[in-house]
């Protein structure tokens, strides 16, 4: 089970890390979309936009993400989720998506 909203972490690490492992079990690699002092997305990391629509990419403009919010009690609370990508999945493939490799 991934991120819901309401649910609150310590850290951005904390998220960072159980978004990753979730993203790992579904079978697609993450990317930091924005961060600052006071939001954090996390994204699909298909989900930019292809800068250059003749060259051959695999950007899908994937609206799979996970937005959050630093709160005043220092913690990260879970916003919006949305968990549906426009592409397949394929979770027994994980081992070789390049963020998941182990050496």
């Amino acid at each position: 089970m991934g991120p819901m909203p309401r649910m609150e972490y310590d850290s951005k690490d904390i998220f960072l890390t159980a978004y990753r492992h979730y993203a790992k079990l579904k079978g697609f690699s993450i990317s930091i979309r924005n961060s600052s002092s006071k939001y954090y997305v996390l994204a699909c990391s298909k989900g930019r936009k292809s800068k250059n629509v003749k060259k051959f990419t695999k950007q899908t403009q994937c609206p799979a993400r996970a937005n959050s919010v630093l709160k005043d009690n220092d913690k990260l609370v879970v916003t919006c989720v949305e968990s549906n990508h426009n592409h397949t999945l394929e979770p027994q493939l994980s081992m070789f998506i390049p963020g998941y490799r182990t050496s």
